[in-house]
């Protein structure tokens, strides 16, 4: 499975040399080599329909920046002279190397994806982070791995409801764009869009609740609450 993964980006990189980096689908296995029902990019919620509305390759870097979660470490191949681009890793709150990777690639509109499944993904009891054993069993399960809601917002068909519910994943865009933003180049267009976006979701934020539901849901005072009772009293 290596040598054929090996083989086909190798052969993609030689016809498109434009893209530096670029990641595959992969099979699921469990500890005994067994294959186990989807794949990867289901469970990474990256279906034929969702690369739909990824676009081209200029469009990824949008796509990462509003769902990301599609890019596995595994499955990567980078060439040898973007390498430089790359560095120095900045390993920011909740992001891993393979996260970094892609934003980055994104960015300078280098990353692209091999749809074909060029490795096997091994699940086992003790996995800690990727396809861990709950996103498995909800794929197991027949569960949709793509929510309504995310379903809706790819079709730009959001509701009031919709907007309110995600008003913090949003704000959570916009905060990680700005610091992204220090360490690579990003499009104007796209912090625009994200802030827009933000705008909105406030909106409807704003129309749905009080002031003071809206005060007490902002991420510094929800911090400040789980914080212990002789914190607050200093």
């Amino acid at each position: 499975m290596g040598a054929a993964k090996v083989s086909r980006m190798l052969a993609h990189f030689n016809t498109h040399p434009e893209d530096k980096v670029l990641f595959s689908n992969a099979k699921l296995i469990n500890d005994a080599g067994e294959e186990l029902k989807g794949c990867l990019w289901t469970v990474n919620r990256f279906t034929a329909e969702s690369r739909s509305f990824a676009g081209c390759r200029e469009d990824l870097f949008r796509y990462l920046l509003r769902h990301e979660r599609m890019v596995t470490g595994a499955t990567l191949a980078i060439s040898k002279d973007f390498v430089a681009q790359l560095l120095p890793f900045r390993m920011m709150n909740r992001m891993w190397h393979d996260a970094w990777i892609a934003f980055a690639a994104a960015s300078h509109g280098a990353l692209n994806y091999v749809d074909e499944q060029l490795i096997c993904y091994r699940i086992h009891a003790s996995q800690q982070v990727g396809c861990n054993g709950a996103k498995l069993e909800r794929m197991q399960s027949g569960e949709d791995m793509i929510s309504p809601v995310m379903r809706r917002e790819l079709r730009s068909a959001l509701t009031h409801d919709d907007l309110v519910a995600l008003v913090h994943t949003r704000r959570k865009r916009v905060k990680q764009c700005r610091r992204l933003g220090r360490f690579l180049p990003i499009n104007p267009s796209i912090t625009a869009e994200l802030r827009t976006e933000q705008y909105h979701a406030e909106t409807a934020f704003a129309h749905q609740f009080s002031f003071w539901r809206r005060w007490k849901e902002t991420p510094e005072v929800k911090m400040f609450n789980k914080w212990p009772q002789a914190a607050k009293a200093l």
